[in-house]
């Protein structure tokens, strides 16, 4: 059987309603909720201004979700992934998940992450992981994919 995994996609207008989303997926028995704030890169930084969450909305949130994080440990995971242009540096790719899995492009190109390439708030760039895959004996990926 496969784990129930509820994901809420979180912004300024819904932050409020977190403790609602997070009993609603108490209900629903998933065993995994994640709330992940908006990536404001390519087309969506056009909304930043707009959906961006204060400081302080994304301090109170983060309070709710870890005392929700507490009561519910042992029968729901939750994980909350504050936006990069909210913290002093990025995160870990997919909240760590990026250690474990691998993203290929629809070039063939493997990524460490979704936003490879983009340049962060911090000006730096993520870089593709092309070596990755070389020292990781994983099956050569196809130079000319059904995505072309």
């Amino acid at each position: 059987m496969y784990p129930m995994v509820l994901n809420c996609v979180m912004h300024r207008y819904n932050l409020p309603h977190v403790e609602q989303i997070i009993k609603i997926a108490e209900a629903m028995d998933a065993d995994f909720l994640e709330l992940a704030n908006t990536q404001y890169y390519g087309w969506a930084r056009l909304n930043r201004d707009a959906l961006m969450p204060t400081t302080q909305g994304l301090a109170d949130t983060a309070a709710i979700v870890d005392h929700h994080r507490e009561r519910l440990s042992g029968r729901m995971k939750i994980l909350w992934v504050s936006p990069d242009y909210a913290d002093a540096k990025p995160k870990a790719c997919m909240n760590g998940w990026g250690s474990v899995f691998l993203l290929v492009a629809p070039d063939a190109v493997p990524q460490r992450a979704h936003a490879a390439g983009v340049a962060t708030a911090t000006g730096t760039t993520v870089k593709p992981a092309r070596n990755l895959v070389r020292q990781r004996c994983i099956q050569p990926l196809p130079r000319h994919g059904m995505a072309e």
